[in-house]
């Protein structure tokens, strides 16, 4: 599985793909993963504003789970997070607080 996190202008573009794993639960199971990481690549990366996660593929009935472990990973991290819900192609978003200069934006001004 893996996660790419991709930030615009317009918003943090999140995408989550199985990989090779090709089995029915594949793709619960790389959300789940997901869910418990980003937080701290959030963090890591300094990235805030919109979110919208573009999750591998998983049935609708684990979407509870998916938001149950998601809200859990936030709730331990110090910056405010809004979960906001599933879009209408099924994407989910979040909105974060800006609470530092991205990282990309540091590194782009000490080579500049």
């Amino acid at each position: 599985a893996s996660m790419w996190i991709e930030p615009t202008r317009a918003l943090v573009a999140v995408d989550v793909n199985t990989g090779g794993d090709t089995s029915p639960a594949a793709g619960h199971k790389a959300n789940l993963a997901a869910a418990r990481e980003l937080p701290r690549q959030l963090r890591l990366r300094g990235l805030g504003g919109q979110v919208v996660l573009d999750l591998a593929p998983m049935p609708k009935k684990d979407r509870r789970g998916f938001e149950s472990t998601l809200r859990a990973a936030f709730r331990a991290d110090q910056v405010e997070t809004a979960l906001v819900g599933w879009t209408p192609l099924g994407h989910y978003e979040l909105q974060r607080k800006r609470d530092r200069i991205a990282l990309a934006t540091l590194l782009e001004g000490a080579a500049g």
